[in-house]
């Protein structure tokens, strides 16, 4: 559905890579229009530095209240957004891992006639 005049189709990778044009793409889509200094207050706001301490989206709320209610130790050094850097997973999973996960986006890619090209969206391929 990605092709659908009523979808807009942005990747983290595209957002990592140009946010401005990501917000002006997204902008164009919803019919605004943002003069520089909205465009630039915009990208400012929508950093992952600014986000990662912003209790609307970080989780951080959700992660104490999830310890307490199971009465459970709470790992501190988690953090629902994790570095904002594209790729990182490659630091976290064993590749055994990564290989389990690509094997089921494979198997889901084909079930769902996906688009070809969306694949390697999925894998995390340039």
């Amino acid at each position: 559905m990605r092709n659908e005049s009523n979808i807009l189709f942005l990747t983290y990778e595209d957002m990592k890579r140009d946010l401005k044009e990501a917000i002006r793409k997204t902008s164009k889509f919803l019919g605004k229009i943002y003069n520089d200094d909205q465009i630039n207050a915009l990208e400012d706001h929508l950093s992952f530095k600014k986000m990662a301490v912003n209790k609307s989206v970080n989780f951080e709320t959700h992660l104490i209240e999830y310890s307490t209610i199971t009465n459970s130790d709470r790992d501190m050094e988690f953090k629902f957004m994790r570095k904002g850097k594209v790729g990182s997973y490659n630091e976290e999973m064993t590749p055994e891992m990564i290989e389990k996960f690509d094997k089921k986006i494979r198997e889901w890619h084909s079930q769902y006639k996906a688009a070809p090209e969306l694949l390697d969206i999925f894998l995390g391929k340039p």
